[in-house]
C-alpha cells in the first residue's frame, strides 16, 4: 500500500540532517518513493510504500515526530490519485 505523510517541519535544520542520515538505512518493508518540499524546508510530502499505515508511523515518529515536525499520515487511495508507480511490495 501506498501511504502519505504531510510534515510540518518545525525544526528545519535538525529535520533535513535526520532524513539524510535515516533514509539511507531504511528498514526492509518501507519505501520511500517521492518526497517534495517548498522551498523554505519547513513543509514537505512524502509518498512511501510500505505494509501498513501503523508500521510507517512507529518509524517516522520515533525520528521525526516532535518537536522536529508534526506528521499526518494517510492511506493512498489509488482510485482518487494519479500516476502513481506500480507497487513492488503485495
Amino acid at each position: 500500500m501506498f501511504v502519505g505523510v504531510k510534515h510540518k517541519i518545525e525544526n528545519t535544520e535538525k529535520f533535513w540532517s535526520v532524513a539524510k542520515q535515516e533514509l539511507s538505512k531504511l528498514p526492509a518493508g518501507i519505501t520511500l518513493v517521492s518526497s517534495v518540499a517548498n522551498k523554505e524546508g519547513n513543509s514537505a510530502f512524502c509518498l512511501w510504500e510500505v505494509n501498513s499505515v501503523k508500521t510507517l508511523k512507529n518509524f517516522m515518529e520515533a525520528r521525526f515526530g516532535s518537536p522536529l515536525s508534526i506528521n499526518e499520515y494517510f492511506e493512498v487511495d489509488p482510485s482518487k490519485s494519479i500516476n502513481l508507480p506500480t507497487p513492488a511490495l503485495r
